[in-house]
């Protein structure tokens, strides 16, 4: 997840590239990444629906560097401009908007577009992007958070799955050695001579 992360981190200094204020915008109201996890993972055969339209990205895709699914999301959000400003400041709405492809969407145009973007800013040069290092050091930052968090659960489970097992051998020492005293006293009390080896060899 932390390197899908990473990568979808691309899309903002691309968006910022050509245009600021929209860039500005969506981090203003924490719109994250999220939107645009099925789109790169699915190669955007999750949201388009139709046959032709998936195998057309496909083939793009497959021609073109294995970045470009960015650079398609990219393309995407620029094109949804107007449709991002009109759902105000609540990231759920602006979520929504992207989450919704238009069945009028220009997809020959959004490849160009794309593919543009890739030749006008190619990965080598957004990867030294501030903005893009700033964000990757927050999703480093997040995810060492949380694997911290899981050492520790981790490292506290061991330390109870070790202290029940102290417990059990203790029970287990106490129970026989008052087994083996009571046997000492109920046989000395019978009257009868038995040794401790042989009321011992009794419970091993």
């Amino acid at each position: 997840m932390e390197r899908t992360s990473l990568l979808l981190n691309f899309i903002y200094p691309l968006v910022n590239k050509c245009n600021p204020e929209l860039c500005a915008h969506m981090q203003k109201n924490d719109l994250g990444t999220i939107f645009a996890l099925s789109w790169v993972i699915t190669w955007f055969s999750h949201v388009l629906g139709d046959i032709k339209r998936i195998l057309r990205v496909f083939d793009f895709f497959l021609a073109s560097h294995r970045m470009m699914p960015v650079y398609l999301s990219a393309a995407f959000v620029l094109y949804r401009e107007q449709d991002i400003y009109a759902a105000g400041d609540e990231m759920g709405y602006i979520h929504k908007c992207l989450s919704t492809i238009p069945p009028d969407l220009p997809l020959e145009s959004l490849l160009q577009r794309a593919g543009d973007l890739y030749l006008q800013y190619p990965p080598t040069e957004i990867s030294q992007d501030p903005m893009l290092i700033r964000m990757n050091r927050q999703v480093h930052e997040h995810f060492n958070r949380i694997d911290s968090r899981s050492a520790a659960r981790r490292a506290a489970q061991q330390s109870q799955d070790r202290g029940r097992l102290f417990v059990k051998a203790t029970l287990w020492t106490v129970t026989a050695v008052v087994g083996v005293a009571a046997a000492v006293l109920y046989h000395s009390y019978m009257g009868q001579n038995w040794t401790f080896s042989d009321i011992w060899s009794s419970y091993t």
